[in-house]
């Protein structure tokens, strides 16, 4: 989900190696979690700004961002995590999640991923640097056209954090099969427009869930239950009742939804 702007905690212990060498799966190495404080701290990535409106833009995830540093770096000292609106606190807390999981299903996700002509970060650490990274573009996106719809967006998102319940039942109806068909094309859509790294989460999810390690399931449980409550955050603060107003956004320029 791309960042949202301005217009729980994670189930796993900050758990350092001192820099052992380690297996993959059982703990996050120091070069991992530095790799991941260095690489939020310096995002979004410094662009060239063609209107006021875009700088704002970059300005607002620069400080939601910085919000997430402070949050990543409390956590991996052990420290009381700071104060932040809880939908930045959600997605600090859904990278730590998803870096578990990564971390869990490596190996499946070499094997998943080693006859696809497309880089596959090296490590865990890099991996999820490279989604955090596309997730940070995505929200400060300089194509010439784009459109904030807030009730579709909405119903999005209160469905995403549905969606993990509904896969659970064991019996489907014929409707609930069409509506999740019909979320994952509109997923789909969402993704690749606003985020350039989505490809690597998609692959890291389908690798994690096709994994029959129960240990990585747990990881994906843990995961999907962040995500459900950072979509039903993303989701409230787009609820009709809030009046948030559409607008679509021509070469850099803000324009009223018509």
């Amino acid at each position: 989900m791309p960042l949202m702007v301005k217009s729980a905690i994670a189930t796993s212990p900050p758990q350092i190696s001192g820099g052992q060498p380690m297996k993959y799966g059982s703990t996050m190495q120091n070069t991992d979690y530095q790799l991941m404080l260095q690489t939020v701290d310096g995002l979004p990535p410094v662009v060239h700004f063609r209107t006021e409106f875009e700088y704002q833009i970059w300005v607002e995830t620069k400080e939601a961002y910085q919000d997430i540093h402070a949050y990543l770096k409390a956590y991996f000292s052990g420290q009381k995590v700071p104060s932040i609106p809880q939908e930045n606190k959600l997605l600090a807390q859904s990278y730590i999640e998803f870096y578990w999981l990564i971390q869990e299903a490596w190996e499946e996700i070499l094997e998943f991923t080693k006859s696809l002509k497309m880089y596959i970060p090296p490590s865990p650490g890099e991996y999820i640097c490279k989604v955090i990274e596309g997730n940070s573009i995505s929200s400060i996106s300089l194509t010439d056209y784009w459109e904030f719809k807030p009730r579709k967006l909405y119903e999005w998102s209160s469905f995403s954090s549905k969606l993990p319940l509904l896969r659970a039942k064991p019996n489907l109806t014929k409707k609930e099969e069409l509506k999740i068909k019909q979320h994952e094309i509109e997923s789909r859509k969402i993704f690749s427009e606003f985020n350039r790294d989505w490809g690597l989460w998609y692959l890291a999810m389908l690798a994690a869930t096709l994994s029959k390690s129960p240990d990585v399931k747990e990881r994906l449980r843990s995961y999907d239950a962040t995500r459900r409550k950072l979509s039903s955050a993303y989701s409230a603060s787009l609820h009709p009742r809030k009046g948030v107003k559409g607008f679509s956004v021509v070469k850099g320029h803000r324009k009223a939804a018509s």
